[in-house]
């Protein structure tokens, strides 16, 4: 099934790029002194963990036309998924801006969509490699391609901790309180409301906080609705048990909701450093 939803996926990608050499073709030539050239540019991760949030921006490609190719031969797109979740993941997508090119049929969540008239690229992250290539063209100035490969692996157990080495003096108190939200320390508090039996997806939960939280202080994402989509994105495709994990989520957006409330988080930076400080302690 993994293969024939790739094949399906590769078929859509040539049509989508015969579609494209077509209207290269049929466009006008023009005589310019300095003919543009076409350059193709990929900006993001080379590989990446499952649930990681997996964005591939084109924007400063030189192009009047453009297209992705998408080969997901080799990734574990998950079968039987939940109706209800796929139809909250997609509607999150358009909220985003983004068009749905490729939802993998109504048994999986989608897999790869596109905004910003095509110039970005959003990845569903499952394990495998997913063969990307970028198509480029300027009118008169012919075509050139990109290729990109991003490798996801699948998500492991911590490894076990070495044995502790002869006890230490306790370190001298630090005098000044640490810097952050003092989100670190509710986590605690907040996991033990997880049966344990699901604790184990912390790891994967902390990978997408993290993520999002460092796009938003690297202002890939320019406003705090936009990092909350984004965020519960990522998370809607990485929680195994939703249900297990719900009064977790409901603290944390409450904690978030009040700082923001009291001005404590005002900008969209803020927002991320509260995430990678509750992905910290996870």
């Amino acid at each position: 099934m993994k293969h024939v939803r790739g094949a399906v996926g590769v078929m859509l990608g040539a049509c989508l790029y015969f579609s494209f050499i077509s209207a290269v073709l049929s466009a006008e030539e023009t005589d310019t002194p300095k003919q543009r050239q076409p350059i193709p540019v990929i900006e993001g991760p080379p590989k990446a963990r499952t649930g990681d949030l997996l964005f591939l921006d084109a924007s400063k490609s030189t192009a009047d036309h453009l297209t992705w190719l998408v080969d997901v031969s080799d990734v574990e797109v998950p079968v039987g998924g939940d109706p209800e979740e796929i139809t909250k993941l997609t509607e999150n997508l358009k909220r985003l801006g983004f068009k749905v090119e490729a939802p993998g049929g109504g048994d999986t969540s989608p897999l790869y969509a596109i905004r910003n008239e095509g110039k970005e690229l959003f990845l569903s992250s499952y394990p495998g490699t997913y063969r990307i290539v970028l198509a480029v063209a300027v009118d008169g100035a012919g075509i050139k391609m990109l290729p990109w490969t991003i490798k996801v692996s699948a998500d492991s157990p911590k490894p076990e901790p070495p044995d502790e080495p002869d006890p230490k003096p306790d370190p001298e108190p630090d005098p000044d309180p640490p810097a952050g939200f003092g989100l670190a320390a509710k986590v605690p508090g907040w996991i033990k409301t997880v049966p344990d039996q699901h604790k184990s997806n912390a790891e994967s939960i902390a990978k997408v906080l993290e993520s999002s939280g460092r796009a938003a202080i690297a202002g890939t994402l320019k406003e705090i609705k936009e990092v909350e989509s984004v965020t519960i994105l990522g998370l809607q495709v990485t929680i195994k048990n939703k249900q297990a994990w719900n009064k977790f989520g409901s603290s944390l957006m409450t904690e978030l909701d009040a700082l923001q409330k009291s001005g404590k988080i005002k900008t969209v930076a803020d927002y991320g450093e509260a995430l990678v400080e509750v992905a910290g302690a996870l």
